[in-house]
């Protein structure tokens, strides 16, 4: 029969502390809630307290002891851990294990008392059988609800499981009979109370919080780690005292808990089949799958009896359920963007099942334990971790490979050393004598007793543990070699070597080396460490293997120039470009004689541009200017690589004409690579006349008879028109020019559908690859960006992708969905210079007739993605203007968020976007486009690094999902080569006046999670049919005057829901006569008497704003005056671009309490301007929050 079982486990000796604090008599829940979630929140409690460092304040310890007066049971000594005791009276049983006293209710099993560090009772002094307790709601056969009995459980049956001076486990039962029937709930219940010791290895007596503190300890190379140089208890003389965790669940004994090895796995793929999306099945991205009991399709959702057991697949469908209990189950799924459920029609039977391992060398788990970690400096020593499986957790071992290795690096030769004696767990820095560090250069040698084919490609497979601010080269038999075989750029910020760990994140590359670079008999592989500038940059192996694979096909990168053109050649593909215009003005690839449009001109194939403006010029239009350069060179040539410049010189001859700017157009084309790069160099001299920048960026248009399918994201992606299906014979332009409604395409599926560039919108921080692919013979044409630094606006700023062209475009400065504030100003006697890019132009291919090619070529470009941000930044560009890796900046800190309405502690910025921007005022971000840009996302706990900046000044910027307003530091940061900043914890304080009375939205800089209406049926666009950004069709502004055709919306607190209620967009309502009238939404809400005696605060964040202005009134919403208006603002022009946000503003209004009564209150939100159907704003958030003094009200 069913039965419950509850582990409590409590170990003798603290560990480390933590920051838990409970009052269990407010964390009971209420007795309708479900018993296991009072067994959760007593083993949390119980457990936290075990280890907090509370229970070491106040105490001295002598000779390693406890005081008795603390502890019922005194060690012997600190290395010593006290026996468990269990006493057994008439009415109760105590355990007690030197630590803490608990007492429980025998039989029936409730704990009335948890004595512990001098409080004789933690829980409340309720009476005994409500203080700590199971409890369960059940209903007879029959009821109807949820509503039932409470039945607090009390056992009848006490007994003993298990009694040593290691673990005890008690048993409290209840047994049911047919007498009881309608009395209590019929199950067999048995309630298990476990009180353990720390069994395993890591077990000891603490050093004192006072230790840490600087009369007593001395911070050695990070705040965390304290050497003990004077502390309370000699014995911890010389210790460096560090936190570590460790929570096994091995010990329940109940044999209704299965074990590891007494349960199964299952791994699988899950693919859809979907003939409107697909004519072949694709892969089920992120689709959720598990095992639950043997149901109908959805059964899953209502099942409460058995286990259910759940994964995500992976990009590919791939799936992996582990830890599975033993019996019958159906296999369930469903994905994200797909109506209705899977089921697996067969039952699928879980036995217990052991797992296996294959010991090669160098163990494949991505670990450094196998190899050798030494003994550590005896003047930073833990006592626990001498002689330990761990002892990589040893203060400062990185300083040991420069006394172990002081001239010489490491020598490894295969068949002839041990890597468990012979490698050194982590390959670091070397410390010189002056205090600065330098790289390091290991050797696997090796034979190739047999013959080396020079033809084939040999496979260098590099798996890495971990990585820290890292670069790794490879060479092969020649150390001296300029450029190595292979690098993998900086890598890393997992900092686990200062942290004493073992492994960070896992990392494996494939390296090919051509046969002709191997020699019969001795060879060396040459693996150095770059970077060395912190003792804590380096890298550990995990595992390393060479094999042959397949065979060299490509050959070294060829330049051919001649009277009117350019080619570079690499063997895989071959580009063509104008001289010395700069033009692309062919691709040729897979046999495919020209990627781009061969029906265009040259000049209109692949190309950069420009649009500028004379200075004063209003708005974001201008002169259109394709760039074409009066000069070419050759920057470098050579088999590895091939890298030429067109440039285009300004001079006063030439004001008026052209922009004034000095343009260098770079391309770059490596050996082996399937690519090739483009950057740009503009720079205005500070006598020259100032100008604008509305727009710059490349342009690729390929073959519309080969590439129709285009691909934004996973879930962007789809067949589109022909550029032919938006003439006016075919298509009819609709309220702007850029959206055509097609009602006679060349191909009939696509009539009735809306074509709009701007419906492929996407933000930078998710814009890094995006192109096309042509079904035959199947290649893919990709645009990638490594890095946003050069795009202007930050993370959230909007640009095109891809369009109908097809078109590929590569975005550096556009003012779409940001309006004039975004547009570039040179002011007078101002100089400015910028490298734009590089941005990574990758070709791809799969064999014909392969079932899934479309996936596939999108999944290897985004694998090419990753590898071209991982690299970034390149090290093969030759501009000395853009800054290699050594010449760049490391900044890093935490993020902490003060709001004590919220919480009366500082909460961690919890994936803060975090960023340095060029100075200026608070989100001034936002409008930045003259500098460079730098931006991460913080951690869970709110940490934070920044790698890879550029030298110069910034201010810190951050901002928090969550929360309204965001961070500015006042502080200029300097940012200079090589440096190392830590900035520590950084507090944001949301504004905040008073109480939250009521809200409306998520403060997330997005309108998204209001309610966006279907989309007319005349204007479709299929591929947002049932899509998150459903948001992207056209025509949505029209559906509010459909939605609301007289009265406008109104928004009760309480009763409404924003989701459904909300429209998305505060627009004007088109009238009859084909002119617009403004509209006024209304927020109904309540105030009890003490909130109208003080000033309120209303505080209203925009998502984006485009030529409007929002009034607000309160209870009169015809006063001639408004209590606020914001003044005509934006020119984000969201609204008409599929947005659903733009930029972002917050306005703080003060509410007097003579404007609001007792009892219902109105707010009016009045968007006054009304000649445009795109006028309007969208809102992010709203908040009402009243005076300090009414938090009571």
């Amino acid at each position: 029969m069913p039965s419950f079982h509850s582990i409590i486990r409590l170990p003798r000796r603290a560990n480390g502390p933590t920051d838990i604090v409970f009052s269990l008599s407010k964390l009971l829940p209420p007795w309708h809630l479900k018993s296991h979630f009072v067994v959760m929140v007593m083993m949390v409690l119980l457990f936290a307290m075990t280890i907090t460092t509370e229970s070491l304040q106040n105490m001295k310890l002598t000779n390693g002891t406890f005081p008795a007066t603390k502890f019922n049971k005194v060690p012997a000594a600190a290395n010593d851990t006290p026996a468990l005791q269990l006493h057994i009276r008439d009415q109760y049983v105590e355990m007690d294990n030197g630590i803490l006293h608990v007492t429980l209710s025998k039989p029936g099993g409730s704990v009335t008392g948890i004595r512990y560090n001098g409080v004789d009772n933690l829980l409340a002094l309720n009476s005994e059988v409500n203080r700590g307790y199971w409890d369960l709601v059940w209903i007879g056969n029959g009821s109807k609800g949820k509503k039932g009995s409470l039945d607090r459980l009390e056992g009848t049956d006490f007994k003993v499981i298990v009694e040593n001076e290691e673990q005890i486990e008690i048993s409290f039962t209840r047994t049911w009979n047919f007498s009881l029937e309608g009395k209590m709930v019929p199950l067999n219940i048995d309630k298990r109370f476990n009180y353990m010791a720390i069994s395993d290895n890591r077990q000891r007596c603490m050093p004192l919080p006072e230790d840490r503190e600087p009369e007593r300890g001395r911070a050695l190379a990070y705040p965390e780690a304290v050497k003990l140089v004077n502390p309370v208890e000699p014995d911890f003389r010389g210790e460096m005292e560090i936190e570590v965790q460790s929570w096994p669940y091995d010990f329940p004994q109940s044999k209704d808990f299965p074990s590891l090895d007494e349960r199964g796995n299952i791994s699988g793929r899950l693919l859809l089949l979907d003939r409107y999306v697909s004519k072949k099945k694709i892969y089920a991205n992120g689709a959720f799958v598990g095992l639950a009991p043997p149901g109908d399709v959805g059964s899953w959702q209502r099942e409460s009896k058995g286990y259910q057991f759940w994964s995500r697949a992976d990009e590919k469908g791939y799936f992996n359920i582990n830890n599975i209990r033993a019996g019958d189950y159906n296999l369930y799924a469903w994905v994200p963007g797909f109506i209705g459920d899977y089921r697996y029609d067969d039952l699928i039977k879980i036995t217990p099942a052991s797992k296996k391992w294959a010991n090669i060398v160098g163990n494949w788990h991505s670990s450094a334990a196998e190899f050798y970690v030494p003994d550590p400096n005896p003047n930073y020593v833990n006592k626990l971790y001498v002689n330990h499986p761990d002892k990589f957790r040893q203060y400062g071992l990185w300083e040991r490979y420069a006394e172990l290795y002081p001239d010489e690096d490491l020598i490894y030769t295969v068949g002839v050393n041990d890597y468990s004696k012979d490698w050194f767990f982590v390959q670091v820095t070397r410390k010189k004598d002056n205090n600065t560090y330098e790289g390091s250069t290991w050797q696997i040698r090796f034979c190739l007793s047999n013959y080396v084919d020079g033809t084939q490609t040999y496979t260098l497979r590099i798996a890495l543990a971990t990585a820290h601010f890292s670069e790794l080269q490879v060479r092969i038999n020649d150390p001296e070699a300029i450029s190595p075989l292979f690098s993998t750029g900086v890598i890393g910020k997992d900092n686990t070597i200062a942290r004493h760990g073992i492994h960070g994140l896992y990392w494996l590359y494939n390296i090919d080396i051509p046969g002709n670079r191997l020699l019969v008999g001795n060879n060396t592989i040459f693996l150095t460490r770059l970077n060395s500038t912190s003792p804590f940059q380096g890298i550990m192996y995990d595992y390393i293997r060479l094999e042959a694979l397949k065979a060299m096909s490509y050959k070294g990168v060829e330049l051919r120039v001649t009277k009117n053109h350019v080619i570079m050649d690499n063997g895989i593909l071959q580009v063509t470009l104008s001289k010395p215009d700069g033009i692309v003005t062919g691709i040729k690839y897979n046999g495919i004689d020209n990627l781009l449009e061969v029906l265009n001109e040259k000049d209109n194939r692949g190309y950069w541009d420009l649009v500028w403006s004379k200075t004063g010029s209003i708005g974001t239009t201008g002169v259109y200017d394709r760039i074409q350069g009066t000069k070419f060179k050759v920057i470098v040539e050579n088999e590895e690589q091939v890298e030429i410049s067109f440039t285009r010189n300004w001079n006063p001859s030439l004001e008026g004409q052209l922009v004034p700017l000095n343009i260098d157009i770079r391309f770059v084309m490596l050996r082996d690579s399937s690519g090739f790069y483009s950057y740009a160099i503009y720079e205005h001299l500070k006598e020259w006349p100032p100008f604008n920048l509305p727009q710059t960026r490349i342009v690729f248009k390929l073959r519309k008879e080969k590439f129709q399918y285009m691909v934004v994201a996973d879930n962007r992606q789809r067949y589109m028109p022909l550029p032919d299906d938006r003439l006016p014979d075919r298509g009819q332009e609709l309220a702007y020019p850029e959206a055509v409604l097609l009602v006679n395409p060349v191909e009939p599926n696509f009539k009735g559908e809306v074509d709009d560039k701007y419906e492929y919108s996407c933000e930078n921080k998710d814009l890094k690859v995006h192109g096309w692919i042509c079904d035959e013979p199947p290649v893919g044409f990709w645009q990638i960006t490594p890095s946003n630094e050069f795009r202007s606006g930050g993370p959230l700023k909007q640009n095109l992708t891809s369009h109908v062209g097809p078109t590929t475009l590569a975005m550096f400065l556009s003012a779409h969905y940001a309006g004039e504030d975004m547009v570039l100003k040179i002011q007078p006697n101002e100089p400015w210079k910028k490298v734009f890019g590089p941005v990574f132009i990758y070709v791809n291919s799969v064999p014909d007739g392969s079932d899934q090619f479309r996936a596939q070529l999108w999944d290897d470009a985004k694998m090419q993605m990753l590898i071209e941000v991982q690299s970034w930044p390149y090290t093969f560009l030759a501009s000395k203007d853009f800054p290699s890796w050594d010449e760049r900046g490391y900044l890093s800190g935490r993020l902490l968020v003060r709001d004590q309405y919220i919480s009366n502690d500082d909460m961690c910025g919890d994936r803060a976007y975090v960023g340095l921007a060029p100075p200026g005022e608070v989100g001034s971000w936002q409008k930045e486009c003259k500098g460079y840009q730098f931006w991460t996302r913080a951690d869970e706990n709110g940490y934070f690094s920044i790698c890879d900046i550029r030298v110069g000044e910034y201010n810190l910027y951050a901002w928090l999902p969550g929360f309204i307003g965001e961070y500015k530091n006042n502080v200029t940061i300097s940012i200079t080569e090589g440096c190392d900043i830590d900035v520590g914890d950084v507090v944001f304080e949301p504004p905040r006046y008073g109480p939250t009375l009521w809200e409306i939205g998520v403060p997330d800089r997005s309108a998204a999670e209001f309610y966006v209406p279907d989309p007319n049926p005349k204007y479709i666009n299929p591929l947002y049919l049932n899509h998150p950004d459903r948001f992207r069709q056209y025509g949505l502004w029209e559906r509010y005057a459909e939605l609301y055709p007289d009265q406008d919306l109104v928004y009760t607190i309480g009763v409404n829901d924003y989701s459904k209620d909300w429209f998305f967009a505060h627009v004007t309502r088109r009238k009859a006569d084909g002119t617009y009238q403004s509209t006024t939404w209304q927020i109904n809400f309540p105030l009890g008497n003490a909130t109208t005696r003080g000033t309120s605060k209303l505080r209203i964040a925009l998502a984006t704003a485009n030529v409007a202005e929002l009034q607000v009134r309160i209870n009169d919403a015809k006063a001639e005056r408004p209590l606020f208006t914001t003044g005509v603002i934006g020119n984000d022009n969201t609204i008409a671009r599929h947005g659903i946000h733009g930029l972002y503003r917050l306005f703080n209004i003060d509410v007097p309490g003579s404007v609001l009564v007792e009892g219902n209150n109105k707010i009016f939100l009045t968007q006054a301007m009304c000649t445009s159907p795109f006028q309007g704003v969208m809102y992010d958030y709203i908040r009402l929050e009243g005076h300090p003094a009414s938090s009571t009200d």
